[in-house]
C-alpha cells in the first residue's frame, strides 16, 4: 500500500479521515480529520527505480556480459547503452543494448539480463539466441511463465509486457535484428530451434 504525505496549507478546507501527516522528519502517522493539502513529492518513477534495484544480475552470465551489465547499472544507463565489440569474421560491431528484468519461473526472484535490442513503432524487441545454444535462454523461459517485465533503455526505465513474435512479424523483426547484430545469422545455423524474437510492449 502506498501512503502519500501532505504539507499543511490553511487555505484548503477539504478533510479526510485517513491521511498521512508529518510528525517529525521522515516519520508519518495516521491522524483523522487532518486537512488535505499539497501532496509531498512521491514519484512513481522513483518507485519503479527502487523496484529495479531489488533485482540482481542473472547467474552464470559470460564475463563480457557481466562487465557490460555492471557498467550499465553503475552509471544509471549513461554508460553501456551502446555496446562495441570485435567479432571474429564480422569485425567491429556497434549495437544498442537494454537491461531486461524478468521474474524467475522457479525462484520468483527478479533477474537482470543485458540484451541487444531493436525498435518497432513504440515497442522494443530482443532475440533469444543464447549464442545458438540448443536450449532457450533462461530469461526467455522466464517470460513464458510471466510476461510482465521491467526494461531499462539507456537512462529510461519502464514496465513492459513480453510476447513472442510469429509469422510475418517475426520474419520482419528478424531481418531488422540482423542489421544491428549480424552474428544472429551464425547462431541460427548452430541450432535446430527457431530462435525466438520477443517484442517488449511498454505498459503505460
Amino acid at each position: 500500500m502506498l501512503w502519500i504525505g501532505y504539507a499543511t496549507d490553511p487555505r484548503v478546507n477539504a478533510r479526510s479521515s485517513n491521511v498521512v501527516t508529518p510528525q517529525a522528519p521522515n516519520r508519518f502517522h495516521l491522524q483523522p480529520d487532518w486537512p488535505i493539502t499539497r501532496p509531498m513529492v512521491c514519484s512513481l518513477q522513483l518507485l519503479k527505480e527502487a523496484a529495479m534495484t531489488e533485482a540482481k544480475l542473472a547467474p552464470n552470465l559470460p564475463g563480457w556480459m557481466l562487465e557490460h551489465a555492471n557498467r550499465y547499472i553503475a552509471s544509471g544507463g549513461t554508460d553501456g547503452h551502446i555496446y562495441k565489440a570485435t567479432v571474429p569474421g564480422r569485425g567491429e560491431i556497434t549495437a544498442p543494448s537494454l537491461l531486461l528484468t524478468t521474474t524467475g519461473r522457479k525462484s520468483g526472484d527478479k533477474f537482470i539480463f543485458p540484451l541487444f535490442y531493436g525498435t518497432d513503432g513504440g515497442s522494443y524487441f530482443v532475440v533469444a539466441s543464447k549464442g545458438g545454444a540448443p536450449e532457450h535462454p533462461g530469461w526467455y523461459r522466464n517470460i513464458l511463465a510471466n510476461p510482465d517485465v521491467e526494461v531499462q533503455v539507456g537512462t529510461k526505465k519502464m514496465n513492459a509486457r513480453a510476447r513472442t513474435a510469429a509469422g510475418e512479424e517475426r520474419l520482419r523483426l528478424w531481418k531488422k535484428a540482423l542489421e544491428f547484430w549480424p552474428p544472429y545469422a551464425d547462431y541460427q545455423l548452430k541450432t535446430d530451434r527457431e530462435i525466438p524474437v520477443v517484442v517488449l510492449d511498454p505498459v503505460h
